[in-house]
C-alpha cells in the first residue's frame, strides 16, 4: 500500500497524507458523502479511482472474491458503465451472489 501511495505522490508519502492514514477512523468515515463527491468527478477520473482500487486489491497477488465484490461495489457507486470496467473486474464462474 505504501508503495502505491509513494508512486502516486511521486516519491515519499507526504507528511499530511501519512497523518491522515495514521489517524483514519473507519467508524467516523462517511461513505455516502465520499461516494457522492466521487460521483461528481469526470468519468475518466472516476475510472482512475476504480483502477486504483483494483491496484490495491491486487497488491498482495492473491485472488480474493471479497476484494472483487468490493471493486464491483466501488464501480457501481461511481456509476461506471460496463465498458468502463471490463478490464478491472476478474470474470469468474463462481457464484458471487449476483456480482460478476
Amino acid at each position: 500500500m505504501r508503495k502505491i501511495q509513494a508512486r502516486l505522490t511521486g516519491g515519499a508519502v507526504p507528511a499530511w497524507l501519512e497523518k491522515h492514514i495514521i489517524h483514519f477512523d473507519p467508524n467516523a468515515f462517511d461513505l455516502e458523502a465520499t461516494a457522492r463527491r466521487l460521483r461528481q468527478l469526470p468519468i475518466d477520473q472516476r475510472r482512475y479511482v476504480a483502477e486504483l482500487v483494483r491496484e490495491v486489491c491486487d497488491a498482495n497477488n492473491v485472488f480474493d472474491i471479497e476484494e472483487e465484490r468490493f471493486l464491483v461495489s466501488v464501480i457501481l457507486s461511481l456509476a461506471l458503465a460496463p465498458e468502463d470496467n471490463m478490464v478491472l473486474v476478474v470474470p469468474t464462474s463462481v457464484d458471487t451472489g449476483g456480482f460478476s
